[in-house]
């Protein structure tokens, strides 16, 4: 098991936990405790739900952990599927744009009694790669909110099957591409849009001791990010 699920943040203190299960996805739901000081404590998931799964299953878990796991806000990778769904849920906000292919695939639910405003979804890559059964996925995109008044919280999906040799990321070419131009969207949204405190919480496809250009922590250093990830893997 790899860590690939991990945050980077700015001017708050953060523990990561990976949950321990993956209810049916094929990654384990990790949950961080964000705290700063005068501010209200807030729990966040971080959580790739994995697409293509059934629907009828999944709206309705996550509704029930965000009541189990006492969330502020779950953030989802591969959310596309279900968000038409969760968008008729009770008692939740589904934030998502829906506007351009690919952009629901990263989406934040917050429940009705959190106070939240200021969402919308930059776009990181201008297309995104083949994948191993031949179609071509959208452009990607960051889902992001503040909430409580004061916690800017991201969520993003860079691409898989990019590894990072002796500095140099290798894979298959457009994944590549969609790495890099990801890489460099984090840094400018990161210095220039996001300011304050923040969590940007991922499917990263790299763990943190990755090190080279583009790889997540070259993002923290050159943004002056904080990278908090949990001990225990995330993702085979």
């Amino acid at each position: 098991m790899r860590v690939i699920d991990y945050a980077l943040t700015r001017d708050v203190e953060v523990t990561a936990r990976n949950h321990g299960r993956r209810y049916g996805s094929d990654h384990a739901l990790v949950v961080f405790t964000v705290r700063h000081p005068g501010r209200r404590t807030l729990r966040i998931g971080l959580w790739n739900v994995q697409r293509d799964r059934n629907r009828a299953r999944v709206v309705p878990m996550v509704a029930r952990l965000l009541r189990l796991l006492d969330l502020d806000a779950l953030a989802l990778v591969e959310a596309g599927d279900y968000v038409p769904g969760l968008r008729k849920a009770d008692g939740l906000r589904v934030l998502a744009a829906s506007v351009e292919p690919g952009q629901a695939n990263t989406a934040i639910v917050v429940p009705d009694l959190v106070t939240w405003d200021r969402f919308y979804c930059p776009r990181m890559t201008r297309a995104g790669w083949i994948t191993v059964r031949g179609g071509r996925t959208p452009a990607k995109y960051l889902a992001t909110v503040r909430l409580d008044g004061w916690l800017r919280l991201a969520v993003g999906h860079r691409p898989p099957s990019c590894r990072w040799v002796r500095g140099i990321v290798h894979g298959p070419p457009r994944r590549v591409v969609a790495m890099i131009a990801h890489a460099r969207s984090e840094v400018r949204w990161a210095t220039r849009k996001a300011r304050g405190a923040l969590v940007l919480v991922e499917d990263w496809n790299a763990t943190p001791e990755a090190r080279g250009r583009y790889s997540p922590r070259w993002v923290a250093q050159r943004a002056g990010l904080d990278v908090v990830a949990p001990r225990r893997g995330t993702h085979a």
